[in-house]
């Protein structure tokens, strides 16, 4: 089992997201000790720092994948051979 990185010296976590933002069950549950710990350290209610981190993960996570399909936009100044397109 993969120690939480709050209690060993990694640097990070990978959390596994699906692909329509469900979140999995390990990753909700570490996020959800993480705002626990942010709201013990802050005085604020867990609840409200559970919604708010959740929101922000989501929404960044949108704006990632909305990103990645951007990109992918084939560029209209390339050969047709390039980006395989004939």
């Amino acid at each position: 089992m993969i120690q939480p990185f709050y209690r060993s010296k990694n640097l990070g976590l990978p959390l596994a997201v699906t692909t329509f933002g469900g979140w999995d069950d390990d990753a909700a549950s570490h996020i959800r000790d993480l705002t626990r710990l942010q709201a013990h350290n802050s005085g604020r209610d867990v609840g409200l720092v559970t919604k708010h981190l959740f929101e922000k993960l989501s929404m960044l996570l949108q704006r990632g994948n909305g990103n990645l399909l951007f990109n992918r936009i084939p560029s209209p100044n390339l050969p047709p051979n390039i980006d395989g397109f004939h």
